[in-house]
């Protein structure tokens, strides 16, 4: 394994991910536990995730107590919560995800389907990630919650915030300052 490779991130999938898993596979090896350039974090063996997840009188999944820059992004996100606020907010998202639920927005999950592909009926060139497959969850997200249509531009802005493709550092300038729009 090159040094300089663990220092600077993992390998991507570019080859099917042979790379990647042999780079997963040293590491668990010989840096089972291992801090990055930007100081976070990575732990490769099980029993050490394990503890990692649930023991939180020692580990906390809020980012923003070691990098406070991140505190905007934290800040309600259910990701960096411990117990037992992160149970109260998944018992509260699992109601409003629940199968029956999903099953109930069968038909207007086919109707918006429906509407955006019937959008590409003028021709020209279409994205199908960006025209069809971001846009349907959105929308059917906002209705599931009660988000006025002409808020779903909002919606999309903060969840595309708060999964930005790419990030590698949360303290970055740009990532902070979308966060503080």
């Amino acid at each position: 394994m090159n040094d300089s490779q663990n220092l600077n991130h993992a390998p991507g999938i570019e080859d099917g991910g042979t790379a990647l898993l042999d780079w997963l596979a040293s590491m668990r090896d010989e840096r089972p536990v291992w801090q990055d350039r930007f100081g976070v974090w990575h732990i490769f063996r099980y029993a050490d995730v394990e503890r990692v997840v649930t023991d939180h009188t020692v580990f906390s999944s809020d980012q923003s107590k070691a990098v406070p820059e991140v505190a905007a992004y934290a800040r309600g996100n259910i990701t960096m919560m411990d117990p037992p606020e992160h149970r109260k907010m998944r018992k509260l998202v699992s109601q409003a995800f629940s199968a029956r639920t999903i099953d109930l927005l069968a038909e207007r999950i086919k109707e918006v389907s429906l509407q955006l592909a019937d959008s590409f009926a003028g021709g020209g060139t279409v994205d199908l990630v960006q025209d069809f497959a971001y846009p349907l969850p959105v929308i059917v997200i906002c209705e599931l919650l009660g988000i006025p249509g002409e808020d779903r531009p909002l919606f999309r802005k903060w969840a595309d915030t708060m999964h930005m493709a790419g990030v590698d550092d949360l303290t970055s300038p740009e990532f902070v300052a979308a966060f503080q729009d």
